[in-house]
């Protein structure tokens, strides 16, 4: 096969990864769409949804934030510039605090999604030298780990199952507690995704 021909099947079957990429992102984007318009349908509107903040309506909303902070992390490694776009997204999701803050104070967004990916994108930028040395798949093993033993420090502990190791509340003490995953009984946020245990699903 010539050099020429082996870049063309290359090219398509990058294309292929990146369409397939892409048509995740966009079914997650409806979804998410779909979800915020139940939301205000119920909250705005005053229509009668139990299922909506039950299981089914709580296992949809996994679903996306799972999809889309996956999707995320697994697209830093095809770009470029992941230290400069981190620090984007992350001043996006200061603007939409302060804006929530100033306009919305009841709705106030603090740590969103977007200060989490900004975040993410920030420490894998600054951490990549050392994370291209892990193997894949032991990065993925230690990933699911490090995310299973860490997806209940907001409710007071490490571990899951009857596996489990309580944090002293000291930790749970203000913003920069939250910011890491430990937030205090006062601490409100409509949309909150701290960097544990997310950062590991990133």
């Amino acid at each position: 096969m010539t050099k020429r021909k082996e870049t063309a099947v290359k090219y398509r079957n990058t294309s292929g990864r990146y369409a397939l990429l892409d048509e995740l992102r966009g079914l997650d984007l409806v979804s998410m769409m779909l979800y915020h318009g139940c939301w205000d349908l119920v909250n705005l509107f005053g229509i009668q949804a139990d299922w909506y903040y039950g299981l089914p309506g709580h296992l949809w909303q996994q679903s996306i934030c799972w999809v889309f902070i996956l999707l995320s992390g697994f697209c830093v490694q095809l770009g470029h510039h992941t230290l400069r776009r981190g620090a984007q997204v992350f001043g996006a999701g200061a603007l939409v605090t302060a804006v929530t803050l100033l306009f919305m104070p009841e709705d106030r967004v603090i740590f969103g999604v977007l200060t989490l990916l900004g975040s993410a994108m920030l420490l894998t930028g600054l951490l990549e030298k050392p994370l291209r040395r892990i193997p894949p798949a032991a990065g993925f093993a230690i990933s699911a780990v490090l995310f299973a033993l860490t997806r209940n420090v907001s409710a007071g502990y490490l571990g899951f199952g009857s596996l489990r190791l309580w944090l002293p509340q000291t930790l749970y003490a203000n913003y920069v507690t939250a910011y890491v995953g430990f937030y205090p009984l006062w601490f409100y946020s409509t949309d909150y995704f701290a960097l544990l245990p997310w950062l590991f699903l990133f």
